[in-house]
């Protein structure tokens, strides 16, 4: 229910900006998600406070989308995207990307990178815990 009632203020807040709308609705292969990530110049994920990770930031950040807009829930408390608490900040911050008067994030790639929230590390740093285990 949640899911819907955010998806319905978001798509309000989108067509009133004056942009284009596109839904994934899941049905997006995995290896078709880089394409559709450099085809798109706004990225908005606003799950409910309870959420967890949230992986589709990170993949927007990766792909260097433009503008990534999300919330502190989950793993967007440290993330640098532009965050918002309510849908009346959605429709300020689509106006003010309309209007150019907020910038496109930079380096997102860099910046995975340099705060270590790649696979390559977690998946080498998980290696090591398990070797050091003793059975």
């Amino acid at each position: 229910l949640a899911q819907r009632y955010n998806l319905r203020n978001i798509i309000s807040a989108v067509k009133k900006a004056g942009f284009d709308f596109i839904h994934t609705q899941n049905k997006m292969k995995y290896e078709d998600l880089g394409k559709f990530y450099s085809k798109i110049e706004i990225f908005i994920s606003i799950p409910y406070e309870a959420a967890g990770f949230n992986m589709v930031w990170l993949e927007a950040m990766a792909s260097e989308v433009p503008y990534i807009i999300g919330t502190n829930a989950g793993i967007g408390e440290i993330l640098p995207i532009y965050k918002i608490r309510d849908f009346d900040e959605l429709r300020n911050i689509l106006s003010k990307i309309k209007n150019e008067e907020i910038k496109p994030l930079k380096n997102l790639r860099r910046w995975i990178i340099k705060n270590k929230l790649t696979w390559e590390y977690h998946v080498k740093k998980l290696i090591k815990i398990y070797s050091e285990v003793q059975i």
